[in-house]
């Protein structure tokens, strides 16, 4: 009785062993597209999806001690958590923007960005001779060194009276002097320093900035931040003083690759005035502004209740409706479906869409950003942007009358709008760089988009119209992309169209995506500017073309990426011998079974 029953239970384990074979097998199949299609297919539709890690509130935080020589660096990141404000760093480090504790982390400040200190008496604050060497973090982006700045970005809101806060450098200490300031076509503005008492840097909620962080001597430095600001109901907030390490001096000394022009020889005095145009006055469109025809906001759908089966009678066989596919259509955007722009930060960049590249704009104005159809916006420069050329041969090519400029930062009543190649979906896809090109300019003036040195000279001739300019950029993608704010400086009033395309290597195939970006310069009603570009949206269509109704939940689930795609192959190509190798084994386990 014992050896029977011993039988009985092993010809029960035997499918019992086979089906939790066959699960887990499945489940490691499996994994890969459901990964795939969680990531395409989320809560938000291709097009207007929140990156992930990239800009967003809950950033990975980084588990093992960092040193950071290069790259983006939000140096000072602040956040709201639990109702108490928080003081960290954020950097992209392999493809993600991660959150970094400053007490484990170590920026190194190379000999790269050494250079000799100017003479002109705007930047006598720096408190050396013209000509003594000095290490500067580059306000604009450089290959190969560190972009410092600061982020509110994570800050919801609502969250602060005012949609502010301000950042204050409570001590500095080290060899030399710190100074951060701005470069701007009015000479530098003071941000922070170690030798004169500024006051606190008033910042709006949300902003994105960057600086020049010159240190007059090598060796280490060690700054101490914090952050303060006011509940909504009066409650006062102050961050922890948090302290961040950097050593300035060793390490690469190739210098940037910037071409300068010398700056120009202006005797402004030296201000430490503080920048008070980071707040912003304004707010999101009202419905007052043509607002519609933004993107799905990519709430998921509904869930269906589900209806207990019943038995019944088979009915007759029905004719199946047609399908309604979710398909891509162009159309021309009308005025009221473009929405004005007058403020806030925008990254302009390549989006891989299957097999193919999309031109998007970045929108972060809500802090957790989203990609959207560039067609959809006109941007905005009113007077608030107006200024007059700086003085000097280096900007000759803005001509002597006033121009309309996009600032190297961001401006209250400003749009600010940079470029790009940090989505998940470039920095894991494309090989090499991604080369921008201006195509066509359609407008009353010139456009030159350019960046700044330290010392107020011209830096690199990004793209456009002007002379001595460029058509082209490339712009490097590595393993965590890049983005890169330049001035947009237009040389006379009205209304443009500005159409560039994005190339790169996509699976060895060469993509290419080609927009056009709308701006309405000076006065006038900005509304009636519209993008010549088509708008490109996804609606219901069947297999002969007619309109239909999309459920949501289907469009809610499309823009699978290559890697949904590939993932779902794979999943196929296994799960065919996987159904052999099952049969054979369960025929095998009757054989045995017919045997004994």
């Amino acid at each position: 009785m014992r050896t029977t029953e011993h039988r009985r239970t092993g010809r029960r384990g035997r499918p019992r062993l086979l089906h939790a074979v066959t699960a887990l097998l499945l489940a490691l199949v499996l994994a890969n597209p459901a990964t795939a299609l969680a990531q395409s297919t989320g809560d938000v539709p291709a097009g207007s999806e929140p990156v992930s890690g990239e800009q967003a509130t809950d950033a990975p935080v980084a588990a093992e001690r960092l040193t950071l020589s290069s790259g983006h660096v939000d140096l000072v990141a602040v956040f709201l958590e639990g109702g108490d404000l928080v003081v960290a760093g954020k950097a992209d480090v392999d493809r993600v923007a991660t959150r970094f504790d400053p007490a484990t982390t170590t920026l190194q400040v190379t000999d790269a960005v050494r250079r000799p200190a100017p003479s002109a008496p705007a930047y006598a604050f720096l408190g050396v001779p013209g000509g003594a060497p000095i290490h500067v973090i580059p306000q604009t982006f450089q290959p190969d060194v560190l972009w410092a700045g600061w982020n509110t970005e994570s800050v919801p809101r609502g969250a602060l009276a005012g949609d502010a806060l301000d950042l204050t450098l409570n001590s500095a200490t080290g060899p030399g002097r710190v100074e951060v300031y701005l470069s701007g076509a009015d000479g530098p503005e003071r941000v922070f320093s170690s030798h004169d008492e500024l006051p606190a840097l008033d910042v709006a909620v949300p902003t994105h900035a960057h600086a020049n962080w010159a240190f007059t001597a090598p060796g280490e430095y060690e700054l101490e931040f914090q952050a303060a600001a006011t509940t909504p109901s009066g409650e006062p907030l102050t961050s922890e003083p948090v302290r961040y390490t950097l050593v300035v001096g060793g390490g690469d000394t190739t210098p940037p690759t910037t071409t300068t022009t010398a700056p120009p020889t202006t005797t402004r005095p030296t201000t430490t005035t503080r920048p008070t145009t980071t707040r912003p006055t304004t707010t999101l469109p009202t419905t007052g502004q043509p607002t519609t025809g933004q993107p799905t906001t990519g709430q998921p759908a509904p869930r269906q209740p589900q209806v207990p089966v019943q038995q019944q009678t088979p009915a007759p066989q029905q004719v199946q409706a047609e399908r309604c596919v979710p398909t891509a259509v162009t159309r021309a955007a009308e005025p009221g479906q473009v929405e004005v722009v007058s403020d806030g930060h925008f990254d302009y960049g390549p989006v891989v869409e299957g097999a193919g590249l999309t031109a998007r704009v970045k929108d972060d104005r809500q802090g957790e950003p989203v990609y959207r159809d560039p067609s959809s916006y006109v941007f905005h420069l009113d007077d608030t942007a107006r200024t007059t050329p700086p003085q000097g041969s280096g900007y000759d090519f803005l001509g002597a009358g006033p121009v309309w400029m996009i600032p190297l930062t961001q401006r209250s009543g400003i749009p600010w709008l940079g470029w790009n190649t940090q989505h998940p979906s470039v920095t894991s896809g494309i090989t090499g760089d991604i080369t921008m090109t201006l195509e066509n300019v359609e407008g009353p003036g010139k456009l030159a988009v350019y960046g700044q040195d330290p010392f107020g000279g011209v830096g690199d001739r990004y793209f456009g119209t002007a002379e001595g300019f460029p058509r082209s950029t490339k712009v490097p993608v590595g393993r965590s992309g890049v983005h890169v704010h330049g001035a947009w400086a237009f040389t006379a009033p009205g209304g443009y169209a500005v159409t560039f395309t994005f190339s790169g290597a996509l699976n060895g195939a060469q993509v290419t995506a080609r927009s056009t970006l709308a701006f309405h310069v000076g006065p006038g009603d900005p509304a009636t500017t519209r993008p010549s570009a088509p708008v490109v949206e996804q609606a219901g269509r069947t297999a002969d073309g007619r309109e239909c109704q999309v459920d949501p939940r289907t469009l809610a689930s499309t823009g699978l990426d290559g890697s949904a795609v590939a993932g779902l192959a794979v999943a196929a190509a296994l799960l065919i011998p996987l159904g052999f190798l099952l049969t054979s084994l369960s025929s095998l386990a009757t054989a045995r079974t017919r045997r004994r």
